[in-house]
């Protein structure tokens, strides 16, 4: 397995494939609510990849100067429970080491919530109990 910082239009393309296929098929989020990308900006992404298919993904925000925010997580509903998101999320702690940033914030799914908790993640509030998936504020600091 690979982990890519995205650069390629070819790699974009596999992290729309992921978000797609766990998202929008696989939990229902209508497509005009997953991929909330401004036209022509360009996003700092992880990708997660064998030699056959893309397997997991995630978009990083460093818009923020007092954290760094991991968004759209996704592992393709074929590669989930063999332990590439921790990979992912790990990855996605390196990078943002790498910038300096201290502290790391998530906005989970309600249903993700154990799985950030075992990797260190403060669980917060609920943020969202009305919208297409409830979603709680988490946080980690890092060393």
């Amino acid at each position: 397995m690979t982990v890519i910082r995205v650069k390629s239009t070819a790699e974009v393309f596999d992290v729309y494939r992921i978000r797609y296929q766990a998202s929008v098929i696989g939990q229902g989020i209508p497509q005009e609510s997953e991929f909330d990308e401004q036209f022509g900006q360009t996003y700092p992404y992880l990708l997660i990849r064998n030699e056959q298919a893309p397997i997991a993904t995630a978009r990083l925000n460093f818009t923020n100067k007092a954290y760094a925010k991991i968004e759209r997580v996704a592992v393709s509903p074929k590669f989930q429970g063999h332990g590439f998101g921790r990979q992912l999320i790990e990855a996605a702690e390196e990078w943002i080491l790498e910038l300096g940033f201290k502290k790391i914030v998530i906005t989970s799914q309600l249903s993700a919530v154990e799985f950030y908790r075992s990797l260190g993640y403060q669980i917060g509030t609920l943020i969202s109990d009305n919208a297409e998936i409830q979603t709680v504020y988490t946080e980690k600091q890092l060393v």
